[in-house]
């Protein structure tokens, strides 16, 4: 009795797992395409002792990990450096912002663009900073996918038609 319980048991668990592994694979590569709807793309952390002082650019996944990436540096005094990558086959509206931090990690000052990002494409912008601006970070806060690659191969192909 035991053993039919323990086999029908196991009937059900393999029946299980052989419905929901097709979807399984579906949403691991659904999940490979996904692009969060906002948050942080770089930032700079401005480290040191004393006087002295070091700009690290972090944040972004390597280019090519995501389908948008990003940096912002200190280009020279008072001045930030924002640039934003598409490191895919799609086209890309994108919105950002670069928000300026004090010593304190206060918000002291935002600027916000927009961009069409071709694939491969890249946008960058020299910003103004205070002066009193010890970081910055750039965010993606919204984008939409314009067109897909796989829509522009059927496009080019009826073209030639």
């Amino acid at each position: 009795m035991l053993s039919k319980y323990i086999l029908k048991c196991l009937t059900i668990l393999v029946f299980l797992l052989v419905l929901t592994s097709p979807a399984l694979a579906l949403d691991e590569q659904e999940e490979e395409e996904k692009l969060p709807p906002s948050g942080t793309l770089a930032s700079t952390v401005g480290g040191g002792y004393g006087d002295a002082r070091v700009d690290i650019p972090w944040g972004s996944d390597a280019k090519g990990g995501a389908p948008i990436s990003g940096s912002v540096s200190r280009a020279a005094d008072g001045k930030w450096l924002m640039k934003v990558f598409n490191n895919s086959e799609d086209i890309y509206d994108v919105n950002l912002e670069v928000v300026q931090y004090d010593s304190r990690g206060r918000k002291i000052k935002s600027d916000h663009f927009t961009y069409r990002l071709k694939p491969g494409g890249s946008e960058e912008r020299i910003v103004s900073g205070r002066s009193n601006t010890k970081n910055a970070a750039l965010r993606l806060n919204g984008w939409k996918k314009i067109s897909t690659k796989k829509k522009k191969q059927d496009e080019e192909k009826s073209a030639s038609s």
